[in-house]
């Protein structure tokens, strides 16, 4: 994506801060700030240096840019928020800043980079303290503490607001999580009159997500596929056939454990089931016979299975971050 590339820069030609390594995609501000860097995606060079002077000097914080208004903001964008968060996650394991136990985040569409970018920083071995997601829901699972803020008055994004129960959701794809509500809308947060209130609710959700010890935890678990096939019925369930090892078998034993399937198309974005199942324990070494939902439309699908502890999040984040299986659905 050269063009978004090219754009992403000319964006951020202008913004405060210093410049951190070669890429010209990272900036510092607070940079002699003794707690561990905040690494932030922003929609907008405003909000960069409104969040650093509310949170103070002695918080470095790492500002980086959302796609908004570089790609037009539809199905496609999952799969760019991903290649954008691997710029990001390149520059910064080569800037030579002192990452450890660095927070993660992102406003609106800062998120949907700030997700895919976290799990790649843990991905690389780095021990990434805490994720922060401001009027972003996650699709893919995170194996660390997550923070979540939402606004007051953001009917849209605000789940209290629309009467959903996300609690089960955020158990199953988290290892922990905690919530904040602050003042005001949607589009609104980094205005002078609610920037001091929103900045403190992302300085209690650091103080408690960063409190917390980063497991990022790799149970040694690898889900065996048998016989996937390469093309399916789309809109249709789906039997995956899974090999019973006893690591996983172990595991089932003693905890409860899903599968989380994530699918993902390039043009399509990305969908998910409201139900998934479960992994049952057995005794035997008959397949796991496991129905996902295959979506819709048609077209060449990738997908990521992820199994988690229902109130711990994901086991064994290296291998089934990596493992993707790629179907034709017709």
């Amino acid at each position: 994506m050269p063009r978004a590339l090219k754009l992403l820069k000319h964006l951020m030609s202008d913004w405060e801060g210093a410049l951190v390594g070669e890429s010209r995609l990272l900036r510092i501000l607070n940079p002699a700030g003794r707690k561990p860097p905040l690494i932030w995606c922003y929609n907008s060079a405003p909000e960069f240096p409104a969040m650093a002077q509310e949170l103070g000097p002695d918080q470095p914080v790492i500002g980086i840019r959302s796609l908004h208004l570089v790609t037009p903001n539809g199905p496609k964008r999952f799969a760019e928020d991903e290649w954008a968060a691997g710029l990001y996650a390149e520059a910064l394991l080569a800037s030579g800043l002192a990452l450890e136990g660095c927070a993660v985040g992102g406003n609106c569409q800062g998120g949907g980079v700030a997700a895919p970018l976290a799990a790649r920083l843990v991905q690389s071995g780095l021990r990434v303290g805490m994720l922060v997601l401001m009027e972003t829901q996650s699709a893919a699972p995170y194996p660390g503490h997550v923070g979540l803020l939402y606004g007051a008055e953001s009917e849209m994004f605000n789940p209290y607001l629309r009467g959903e129960r996300l609690e089960p959701t955020w158990d199953r794809l988290f290892e922990s999580w905690s919530v904040e509500i602050v003042p005001g809308a949607h589009g609104t947060y980094f205005t002078p009159e609610n920037r001091a209130t929103t900045c403190a609710g992302i300085a209690r959700l650091l103080r408690d997500g960063l409190a917390r010890p980063a497991r990022h935890t790799t149970a040694g678990i690898a889900l065996e596929l048998i016989g996937l096939p390469q093309s399916a019925a789309a809109g249709q369930p789906l039997e995956v056939l899974i090999r019973p090892t006893a690591a996983l078998q172990g595991a089932a034993r003693a905890q409860d454990l899903v599968l989380h399937p994530l699918w993902v198309n390039a043009a399509a974005g990305f969908r998910v089931q409201a139900e998934v199942p479960r992994l049952p324990a057995s005794a035997t070494a008959e397949p796991l016979r496991i129905v996902v939902d295959a979506p819709e439309p048609a077209g060449e699908w990738e997908l990521r299975l992820f199994p988690c502890r229902e109130k711990f999040g994901p086991v064994d984040w290296t291998y089934h971050n990596e493992k993707r299986y790629h179907l034709a659905l017709v």
